[in-house]
């Protein structure tokens, strides 16, 4: 979880100062935690604690969305 929320740090730091952003490995990211976190979640009976892993796999895929120009 660390190695994947520093991949995630990077990526989103050099999106903010305007680098090419790699999208791809936030979105994988992101995609494991939503599914894991759901499959869990729905596992376990709804379960909250797994909420822990939907809500930040939600915020990274909205994080990896390309940005629109205006």
């Amino acid at each position: 979880m660390l190695a994947f929320g520093l991949i995630v740090i990077v990526s989103f730091w050099r999106r903010m100062k305007g680098s090419p952003f790699a999208w791809f490995p936030s979105t994988i990211i992101g995609a494991t935690y939503l599914i894991f976190g759901t499959g869990a979640f729905l596992a376990t009976k709804m379960d909250p604690f797994f909420l822990v892993f939907i809500v930040p796999g939600i915020l990274v895929l909205a994080g990896s969305l390309p940005a629109r120009a205006s």
